[in-house]
Formats: structure tokens, C-alpha cells, sequence
């Protein structure tokens, strides 16, 4: 509970007050709107130290307009963030680039905006889960958030692609940690456009760039849920190309926790797809038919297998140039 309220003493003293109704498991789970269950304080207190929401209130009106557009806008993003992601989703013809950092700054010296840092590593932002929550209900009040998520959407989108292309080079561990550190605002992002009927083909083409980083990171639970929820959209059937890529690593995570069955479906829908792409579908032929004589070796059918690996042999030496 303590976690949950940011060590806050205030929230901690409004929620404490709370255990005389709510066993602490309960008060634990209604602790996800916070700002709606912690009222009322000491009545001895000044008005806007009786909730936590008044104490929010009371800094919120001091800050500036600009201020206060910077700290609702960054509600829309997971976890921390750079002073570059900050510029890209943020600014526009009311905030400009060129103001953030010292909007950014002012608001931190307020305390509304937490800034760590780590030697050798860029600054990155963070709010107070208490003032996020704040900040995003001014944002829903204002009618931006479709707006700003869509722009959030737009930059972790860049920046996860950009990322991916350095996972299978000499700077692997440098983009997976890099990676690591935005996984939240990738799980924001994916969340967002699983649900914005404009964005199918964003979903599918993030996922797949967070594939190949799920599965050096051994994170498959997580792969394989994001990946069947991004599937199961009809839309993305119109991104035939992503869809199979997609489909792939599906298949390769189910294939590592040995669930064949799964991985077989998955490799099969991708073949299918790759060959109906003609010549651009012939390295996702390849993959698939690699794969589905993995499976079938593993499952015992040896008279399946060498047949898959053959034809995926004669397309590999027709792709020996790109493949090498």
C-alpha cells in the first residue's frame, strides 16, 4: 500500500483511515483510483490538506498554462521517459520543442515530476503515480487523450523498430537494454492501439518489431499474449506481409515452450501468407517450412520432416545472398 501511494504521508495517513472498513488486501485493489478513495483527512488540516486530491488541486492551480498542458500531456505515457520522448509526443503550436525543457524542469523543481539519473545513462522522468492519475483525468477533462495517444504510438513505434535493427548486430546488448528500459511505454502503446480502430496496422508492425526482443529476453508468456491479441484483430489480415512475420514469431515462442501444436498453426497461417506474397514472401516460406520440420521432428513424424527441410533448403540457396 505504501508502494502503491508513492510513500506520500498524507496518502498514507487519508488510506490508513480507510482500515476501520477495508481489509488491507481490499483497500490494496481500490487503491487503482486512488484519487476518488482518499478523502477525508484530519478535519484540523487547511481545505486542501484534507484529500490528497485537494493537496494535487492546490499545486495544479499554481502552476502555469504551459505547466500545466506539459504535465497533463505526459500522462499519457507508461512508466519514465527521455527529454527527447517528452519533445516528440508533447509539443505542438501550444507548446513548442524548445519550451519542454524548461517546462520540464519547472515542473521538478515543484516535485510533480520526479527526474533520476544514472552515470552513463540519459535523465529520465518520471511521475508520482498519484500525480499521473491526476494529470490523465485533467487530459480525458481537456479531450486530447486519442490525440496524444496517438502521437506516444507513433514515437515508441520509431524508436522499437529503430532498436530491433540493432538486436542482431554488435550492439545487441546496448538496444536491448534500451529496449528494456521504454517496455513500459511499448506495453502502453500496444495497449492503445489494440483498442484505436486506426491503428491496426501500428499494432501489428510494433509487435513484430518487439518480437525478436521478447525472445532474447525470454519474456514468451508475454510475447505470445500481446502477439494473439494483435492477431486476433481481422484488420491486421490486411497487412498480409506483418501478419506473417507476426505469425512467425508466434510460432517461435510456442515453439520454445514446447508447444507444438500451437507453433504448428501458427507456421502453417504464415506459409500460406508468404507464398501468396510471390518473391517478397519467399524468406517467410522459408522460416515457416524450417520451422514446421522443427515441430515434426520433435513430434516424431519423420517422414514429414525431411520433406519440409528439403524445400526449405532449395528456397535458402536462393536466398543465400540475402540469408548470409
Amino acid at each position: 500500500i505504501c508502494r502503491r501511494l508513492d510513500g506520500l504521508p498524507l496518502a498514507i495517513e487519508i488510506a490508513a483511515a480507510r482500515i476501520k472498513m477495508l481489509t488491507p488486501q481490499a483497500l490494496l485493489k481500490r487503491l487503482e483510483h486512488s484519487l476518488n478513495l482518499l478523502v477525508g483527512g484530519a478535519k484540523d488540516l487547511p481545505d486542501r490538506q484534507q484529500t490528497l486530491r485537494g493537496t494535487i488541486d492546490w499545486s495544479y492551480q499554481l502552476l502555469s498554462q504551459g505547466e500545466r498542458g506539459l504535465l497533463e500531456r505526459l500522462s499519457i505515457v507508461g512508466g519514465g521517459w527521455t527529454l527527447k520522448a517528452a519533445e516528440e509526443v508533447c509539443a505542438d503550436q501550444e507548446i513548442d520543442e524548445y519550451q519542454v525543457l524548461d517546462l520540464l524542469t519547472n515542473l521538478s523543481d515543484k516535485s510533480l515530476v520526479m527526474l533520476d539519473r544514472r552515470p552513463g545513462r540519459e535523465g529520465r522522468y518520471r511521475f508520482l503515480e498519484t500525480i499521473r492519475q491526476y494529470a490523465r483525468q485533467k487530459l480525458e477533462g481537456a479531450g486530447q487523450v486519442i490525440n496524444f495517444s496517438r502521437r506516444h504510438l507513433d514515437y515508441y513505434l520509431d524508436y522499437a523498430e529503430k532498436n530491433a535493427q540493432g538486436l542482431a548486430g554488435v550492439d545487441q546488448v546496448v538496444a536491448l537494454n534500451k529496449m528494456e528500459r521504454e517496455a513500459d511505454n511499448f506495453r502502453t502503446a500496444l495497449s492503445w492501439s489494440l483498442t484505436d480502430p486506426e491503428t491496426p496496422e501500428d499494432s501489428i508492425r510494433l509487435s513484430v518489431a518487439l518480437g525478436e526482443f521478447w525472445l532474447l529476453r525470454g519474456n514468451l508468456n508475454e510475447g505470445r499474449q500481446w502477439l494473439s491479441e494483435v492477431l486476433s484483430q481481422e484488420e491486421t489480415c490486411a497487412c498480409p506481409d506483418e501478419r506473417a512475420k507476426a505469425l512467425h514469431l508466434a510460432a517461435m515462442m510456442a515453439y520454445r515452450q514446447s508447444d507444438y501444436a500451437a507453433s504448428k498453426s501458427a507456421w502453417e497461417e504464415s506459409l500460406e501468407i508468404s507464398r501468396q506474397l510471390g518473391e517478397g514472401g519467399k524468406r517467410g516460406v522459408h522460416l515457416a517450412l524450417t520451422g514446421l520440420g522443427n515441430v515434426a521432428t520433435e513430434v516424431g513424424d519423420y517422414e514429414t520432416a525431411p520433406q519440409l527441410f528439403t524445400e526449405a533448403l532449395e528456397i535458402t540457396r536462393q536466398l543465400e545472398d540475402e540469408l548470409s
